[in-house]
């Protein structure tokens, strides 16, 4: 393999061999490094390379323990002792997303993100009793939204608050102030449903992701009878699939956000109008 032909990505550590991502235009390729051995490796066993590869794949490593080392000292901590996991997190240049490094069981991820869903346990995850991940749900217990709290992060508190509670309309507000983009809060059970909608345009989806849906991928052996030109989407549990059935009735983007305001406020003026 002529690794000159790639960029290279080291983006984590599993026990002794360090992980890496070559990648150029639409195309990546994952590996495991020995650092001991100069072994790079995947699935399929080790992969011949040459001195100057190494050199290069050894600088990207040292780079990476270098950006580790930044983040200990400059990055916000949360440490979540039942499942002995620490995050170190900042905000992003853009006020967008977030710089992460988590550390699970000695194990590194360094990454980037809109929202902490990858990072503590939402979901059920091998080593995590559902103790733990109840205990966590509640954002009076949860690591990362009680470190936000105490450092006025409140991009993370409101985030997170949207995630497990409701927030109000004026909090809305405030997270398009801050990364000047559209957010859709979520909405309460009565819209828990499936709505599809066209294919999303660059903005949309940038709106999408603000809001912290959740976007699946639905695999090609799942496809027949579904097209990508149509994108389900929840706005209660604020899941997504990139694609829908063939003979599904669309709204666009804009349509459907119209639906949930008007249906939104007739719930509010309801309550309202009971109290």
């Amino acid at each position: 393999m002529d690794l000159k032909r790639y960029e290279l990505k080291c983006y984590g550590k599993e026990k002794d061999k360090y992980l890496l991502k070559l990648f150029r235009e639409k195309e990546s390729h994952y590996y495991d490094f020995d650092y001991d051995n100069n072994i790079l490796s995947r699935y399929d066993g080790a992969i011949d390379i040459s001195e100057d590869d190494v050199i290069r794949i050894r600088e990207v490593i040292n780079n990476f323990s270098k950006q580790l080392e930044y983040a200990y000292k400059n990055y916000t901590l949360a440490y979540f002792d039942k499942i002995n996991m620490k995050v170190y997190y900042k905000m992003n240049d853009d006020n967008f997303n977030y710089d992460y490094v988590r550390i699970e069981n000695d194990d590194i991820l360094v990454g980037q993100t809109i929202f902490f869903y990858h990072i503590y346990p939402f979901y059920k995850r091998e080593g995590y009793t559902e103790e733990a991940m109840n205990y966590y749900r509640d954002l009076n217990n949860n690591p990362i939204y009680l470190s936000a709290k105490e450092h006025n992060d409140r991009l993370i508190e409101l985030r997170m608050k949207d995630k497990f509670s409701y927030i109000s309309d004026d909090e809305v507000k405030e997270i398009e102030s801050i990364t000047k983009t559209k957010y859709i809060k979520r909405l309460n059970k009565a819209f828990n449903n499936d709505y599809v909608i066209f294919k999303l345009s660059d903005e949309e989806y940038k709106i999408i992701k603000n809001s912290c849906f959740i976007l699946l991928h639905m695999p090609a052996f799942a496809m027949r009878g579904n097209t990508r030109d149509y994108y389900e989407f929840n706005p209660y549990t604020k899941y997504g699939v990139d694609a829908a059935k063939n003979d599904s009735k669309p709204f666009s983007f804009n349509e459907l956000l119209d639906k949930f305001n008007k249906e939104d406020n007739k719930h509010k003026n309801t309550k309202h109008r009971k109290h």
